[in-house]
């Protein structure tokens, strides 16, 4: 491995690979590592933008607009190194856009159903929001009740509740994550005349031209310091925190201005469903995001219902130090699952297939922050702020941060 880079990023997850394929793109020589021997073991992507919770700042216009399939192709396809295929989804219907590579990630089009009980005016209120501003940003949403809703929501089954009322989205898209950003790490760790990944680093410190760290290649092992012409590029995701601290033992991070700047818990359970789940739909109740779950083209008879349930927010000063175990998987999470198994999905009972604890923060002003103190290194360092939530946010904020930088 070369001893001097022109960039050396640091990060788990899409955003340093968003961000470093920008900088080969203009010649820069790139360096990325991440302290996990597997690059995206923090899972710090969604599929999907949430618009949770259904408040002012997640109805948006503009956020809608993202989740749309036009700009979120315009936004994929030059990031990806083959093709993105695209498809809709309506019933037991198909359309595809043209042939499809069944090897491709896949955009997703799909309805988007929010659904309120009749006797929660807080949430009827934000229902009705919603429907204003679909409306305005041309959406052109629905407004559904009764069996109608009961009906269309993925992994219902028994009596139709005519006690409740929703409002469809017809055309909302989400995005086969995984697929798209293995295919890219791995197109990426072909690049070796300007580019190197090198995962499960340690000991990371500033030095005067650069940083040392603790690097395992395929070369050789041990402690390597490395020169940086250019800057150095540090993507926040809370499994990142740790080493922020390490790296800038005397920055403030509550200085950066970061909006609520909480982190967001969320679990996502995976059920067996009794009965096959139509994925034409994903609908939202209360905490729970629920949807079919599956790779590449869709085909007939998914058996398997995914959960993204919304937890507890934390500060950021106290991740660290919080015993997750008591925010995930409680006594509380297993009986909100069942009342909505049993309550609403009318199920007489449930297997859990598995589970996933998240983590991602909750930004209300994503950016990038050029550090400015008093460090053995006179690297130019940056912040990037907005590296995990839905894929869409995700890439957009690494690409804007290379901006800003270069």
């Amino acid at each position: 491995m070369r001893a001097k880079w022109d960039y050396v990023l640091l990060g788990t997850g899409l955003a340093p690979l968003i961000s470093a394929q920008s900088l080969i793109r203009q010649g820069k020589s790139v360096l990325i590592l991440n302290p996990d021997w597997d690059f995206f073991q923090e899972d710090s992507e969604l599929p999907l933008d949430p618009f949770w919770p259904l408040e002012q700042e997640s109805v948006k216009p503009e956020r809608w607009k993202n989740s749309q399939a036009e700009p979120l192709l315009e936004l994929l396809r030059p990031e990806f190194p083959g093709p993105v295929e695209v498809f809709s989804l309506q019933g037991d219907s198909v359309s595809f856009s043209k042939k499809t590579d069944s090897s491709a990630p896949h955009v997703r089009i799909r309805s988007r159903l929010w659904v309120v009980p009749e006797d929660n005016s807080t949430r009827a209120d934000a229902i009705e929001q919603l429907y204003v501003v679909a409306s305005d940003a041309g959406i052109h949403p629905q407004i559904l009740e009764g069996p109608q809703v009961c009906k269309n929501f993925p992994g219902y089954s028994g009596v139709m509740n005519r006690d409740v009322r929703g409002v469809l989205l017809p055309r909302v898209c989400d995005v086969d994550v995984k697929r798209f950003r293995v295919g890219l790490l791995e197109f990426l760790r072909e690049k070796k005349e300007n580019l190197e990944i090198v995962c499960g680093v340690s000991g990371l410190e500033l030095s005067k031209e650069g940083l040392r760290a603790y690097l395992s290649t395929t070369e050789s092992s041990g402690l390597k310091n490395i020169e940086i012409s250019g800057g150095l590029m540090v993507f926040w995701t809370p499994r990142m925190t740790t080493w922020i601290r390490k790296i800038w033992k005397d920055f403030d991070l509550s200085s950066v201005d970061l909006g609520e700047g909480s982190i967001q818990l969320w679990e996502q359970w995976n059920l067996v469903s009794r009965e096959p789940v139509d994925p034409s739909w994903v609908a939202a109740l209360g905490d729970f995001l629920v949807w079919a779950d599956f790779e590449g083209a869709p085909g007939r008879g998914w058996d398997q219902l995914t959960l993204l349930k919304a937890g507890s927010r934390v500060k950021i000063e106290s991740f660290e130090s919080l015993n997750l175990h008591e925010s995930w998987a409680s006594q509380e999470t297993f009986s909100s699952i069942e009342r909505f198994c049993g309550q609403f999905l009318n199920w007489d009972k449930f297997s859990i297939r598995s589970l996933k604890p998240r983590a991602l923060f909750h930004w209300k002003y994503p950016g990038t922050h050029r550090i400015e103190q008093d460090t053995p290194s006179s690297v130019p360092s940056w912040l990037v702020c907005g590296c995990d939530g839905s894929i869409q946010q995700v890439i957009q904020n690494a690409k804007n941060a290379v901006e800003l930088v270069s």
